[in-house]
């Protein structure tokens, strides 16, 4: 499906038929020099391919084939990604062309038409990309798109400049959680927990227990986000591992957003993030449980590839009415 054109190219969603292209520009070692690998063909068709596809079934976009326009030939792919940057969920440009087209101002034209999209179809504030200091190429492209350098940070070991784009101050930051959120976040939780309709409790919780809690989750790096708006914790997602031997790796999902923030791709951000925090902290099996009443939140792990695993039917009677609880579960390989 074609998302947008400029003057000589022609940006569509990615399909399996891209492989070679792609292959092209990830399997290259001289486009990919920089890079710590390159990439096979299988990792292309199995794994950028299908990341790309499922992000544009659970977000609306992602990276796109770039086309030429005048013969349709696929060049490598474009678009804005939802990645996880120094503990901060970001949507960034990315890039990728086949070396046989660089010196020809696609990458440029590729990237200001992503930009102009993301600010005006997808109304986006903040844009980034990261990007390694010695890769001055793919720094000028950012440059000519309007970033800036905010600052450096390792990325998997390696250095990287995070390049910012930012049109106002962002209404919703998604990001690690931190000691002095406990007590905002524990507000946060009791509200969601005080509608009755959503979580396993009620009930707020002690502030204590949550305090307790979150200083755990920083002590171990476990897989914790919240959704910020004005200092304010709006929103949570979390897949800790259980604490039996046996069991730990394996991560429980929970997450809420208050009323006002739901419907804003807010939990897509939070679940992606969480997803890669939990995989990087070493669990291998993410499962939960949703009520069957909640149509949004199962709708939500179903864009996102969660099995379903089976029912407990009636599981819950509350306010006289009984509801079922789905179980459902993710799966990856460890890192």
């Amino acid at each position: 499906m074609s998302i947008l054109e400029t003057e000589r190219l022609i940006l569509r969603e990615l399909t399996p038929d891209d492989t070679d292209a792609l292959f092209a520009v990830l399997g290259d070692p001289v486009a990919l020099k920089l890079w710590p690998r390159t990439f096979t063909r299988e990792q292309i068709a199995l794994g950028w391919i299908p990341w790309a596809m499922t992000s544009y079934r659970c977000f609306g976009y992602g990276l796109w084939a770039v086309c030429l326009k005048s013969t349709g030939e696929c060049i490598g792919d474009c678009g804005v990604a939802v990645q996880l940057a120094d503990g901060r969920v970001e949507d960034e440009i990315g890039y990728h062309l086949q070396h046989k087209h660089w010196g020809k101002g696609y990458a440029t034209e590729a990237a200001v038409a992503c930009r102009d999209y993301a600010l005006s179809k997808l109304g986006m504030t903040r844009l980034v990309s990261m990007i390694m200091p010695v890769n001055v190429k793919s720094r000028a492209v950012a440059e000519r798109n309007g970033m800036k350098v905010e600052k450096e940070f390792d990325k998997q070991g390696i250095p990287h400049l995070l390049y910012v784009l930012e049109t106002k101050a962002p209404e919703i930051v998604v990001r690690r959680v931190r000691l002095e959120d406990a007590d905002s976040l524990c507000a946060c939780i009791g509200s969601v927990a005080l509608e009755r309709k959503y979580l396993g409790t009620t009930e707020p919780f002690p502030l204590e227990n949550i305090r307790k809690m979150v200083g755990e989750v920083v002590k171990n790096g476990s897989a914790q986000l919240v959704a910020e708006a004005g200092g304010r914790i709006v929103g949570w997602c979390d897949a800790l591992p259980r604490p039996y031997e046996g069991r730990r790796h394996v991560g429980v999902l929970g997450m809420g957003l208050l009323p006002e923030y739901r419907g804003r791709r807010i939990g897509a951000r939070l679940l992606e993030g969480c997803r890669r925090m939990a995989r990087t902290a070493g669990i291998t099996r993410v499962e939960l449980e949703v009520y069957a009443s909640n149509t949004r939140a199962a709708a939500l792990y179903d864009r996102f590839k969660f099995e379903h695993e089976g029912t407990k039917r009636k599981a819950r009677f509350l306010d006289g009415v009984y509801d079922d609880i789905l179980c459902m579960a993710m799966l990856f390989d460890a890192p």
